[in-house]
Order: structure tokens, then sequence, then C-alpha cells
């Protein structure tokens, strides 16, 4: 993950947790994301822009389907075999932790900056680079490795749907 202003680049941090909660009050989902070096982060998803996040992790899910050995799996719908890789991956994370709540920095400050745009420069797929656009300027990149996209993709949905914003989850 690498948090940059327009004008320039921030040191990449490895993400230790990633959580996400629907706030009513707010009518917005709140992403936290703690690093391995105990910095802390919190975003504002609005309804628009978390449809357009589940499109872009929907999108990332089906080509990493794609690009993988297909042929074996005879029988299987898409959607069943991307529930099953889902299963898989999000199997490796650990929805069980407690949120860490000691920081030892806020590198975009202590209140949630609303996140005003979304890019997959590259395009949809393993290993795919999530460019999330902050209102205060800056930017933040996560690199979508198999886990975190399953992950994320899973939490967004949970929480959309705990939303009621008739996003088409079930």
């Amino acid at each position: 993950m690498v948090i940059q202003p327009l004008s320039h680049a921030l040191a990449p941090m490895q993400i230790k947790q990633v959580n996400l909660i629907y706030v009513p009050l707010e009518d917005r989902l709140l992403m936290r994301i703690n690093t391995m070096d105990k910095a802390t982060m919190g975003f504002w998803l609005t309804r628009a822009l978390t449809t357009r996040l589940l499109a872009a992790l929907r999108e990332s899910e089906a080509k990493v389907l794609e690009g993988g050995d297909r042929a074996r799996f005879v029988g299987v719908t898409d959607e069943e075999l991307a529930q099953l890789n889902r299963q898989s991956k999000t199997a490796q994370a650990d929805f069980t932790a407690a949120w860490d709540e000691y920081a030892n920095s806020h590198p975009l400050g202590e209140a949630p900056v609303l996140i005003t745009d979304l890019k997959l420069p590259n395009g949809p797929g393993k290993d795919a680079p999530l460019v999330l656009q902050c209102a205060n300027g800056m930017m933040l990149t996560m690199t979508l490795n198999d886990v975190l996209l399953h992950s994320l993709l899973s939490l967004v949905e949970r929480f959309a749907g705990e939303a009621g914003w008739g996003l088409g989850l079930g």
C-alpha cells in the first residue's frame, strides 16, 4: 500500500488489518486500515463509490478466474468457481482478530477521509493496483493480491448489504 499526495510518494506500507463497518448516521461505510508499522487510516465510502468499488473488485475477481486453469473445473459454473475461489482465499484471512486500536501514527489525520474516486490503472486482474483518490488530495494505492482482493470484496459486499443500499447483494 502506498499513500501519496499528488506531488510525491511515501514509502509503501504493509497492511495488517482492514476493518469495514456501516455507519447509519453518516449513511456511509467506514474503512479502516492498520499497517504492520502501527499506522492507522480511516476512509469514508459513499454508496456511489461503493457501487464502483464492488464493480472493480468483481471485475478483478473474474479476471483472476479467467487466468486460472478453468478447464479443470468441468461442470462448475463461473459463479460456483468464483465462490470456491473466494472461500479458499478468504480462509487465509483472519476475520476474528480484534481491531488494534493502538496506532503509533495517523498519516492522513485522526478523522476519516472521504474517498472521491477510484481507478484500476493497469486494468483488473491479479495483483492489480487499486488507486483510491481522497478528498484531501492524497491517493492510496493498494495491490490487490489474492487474499486482499477476495477479503475486501467479501467485506464490502457484507457491509453494503447491511447498509440496505439495494446494490443487488442478495
